[in-house]
């Protein structure tokens, strides 16, 4: 008497090694038939093994999905490439790519900050920077430490040239109050709180744009010396 042939046997598809049950009866998702091998073993078929790393050569990052890393697989998804978002070509080429021209003004279109000044990424090294200052420093050389690029035209996505200045921050506050682009309540006041009055020779403007009246801080001076030597 010959005994029966042994069962056929399958190794589960998760990567576990282990062998497979004898399906009893059909399993159309899977494709498994009554009688053979199933696919997988209980509770298996959602522990695919992945691999330890990243596919693409040299990098070190740990697997994310789809074979990558969670940096190279972020840009396969929204760039199409492993490259990332920046085309080719050189920093002044891809700046005047967001550059509109139409108007009086030249116009950033691409990416802005929260306050409404245009955003450039010029390399992984050197990061993002202002647009108009990037714009400033291509046309007229580095800008001094401590200074800032201020616009002529009050228009911060502007990054025409000729509507950029090198200041401080002081005179930007100036400029703006010179053009009555302060429109808070305390810029209207054409008085200070006891009396004095907010023109050129009695207006003192600190450091965060708010104006002081020079009347009144001398006024505070002399009451904090009397009450020193009242002291002593």
């Amino acid at each position: 008497m010959h005994d029966p042939a042994p069962p056929p046997t399958k190794l589960c598809e998760c990567g576990c090694g282990k062998p497979t049950l004898i399906a009893t009866q059909n399993q159309p998702k899977s494709g498994t038939k009554k009688g053979e091998p199933a696919r997988f073993l209980a509770g298996h078929h959602g522990r695919r093994l992945k691999p330890e790393g990243c596919e693409v050569p040299d990098c070190a990052g740990t697997y994310f999905g789809a074979g990558l890393c969670v940096k190279h697989y972020m840009r396969k998804r929204r760039h199409g490439n492993l490259i990332g978002k920046l085309p080719q070509g050189s920093a002044e080429e891809r700046f005047w790519r967001y550059v509109d021209k139409t108007g009086e003004c030249w116009t950033w279109t691409g990416g802005h900050s929260n306050d409404g000044y245009g955003r450039f990424f010029i390399s992984e090294g050197e990061g993002n920077v202002a647009a108009h200052r990037f714009s400033y420093q291509l046309h007229n050389g580095e800008i001094p430490d401590g200074l800032i690029i201020c616009h002529r035209c009050d228009n911060p996505p502007c990054v025409r040239p000729d509507h950029l200045f090198v200041g401080t921050h002081l005179d930007n506050v100036r400029d703006m109050f010179s053009k009555g682009r302060n429109v808070s309540g305390m810029s209207k006041r054409t008085h200070c709180k006891n009396g004095h009055p907010f023109n050129q020779e009695n207006t003192l403007i600190q450091p965060g744009g708010w104006r002081r009246c020079r009347t009144c801080r001398h006024l505070s001076y002399v009451k904090r010396v009397a009450r020193k030597k009242g002291a002593q």
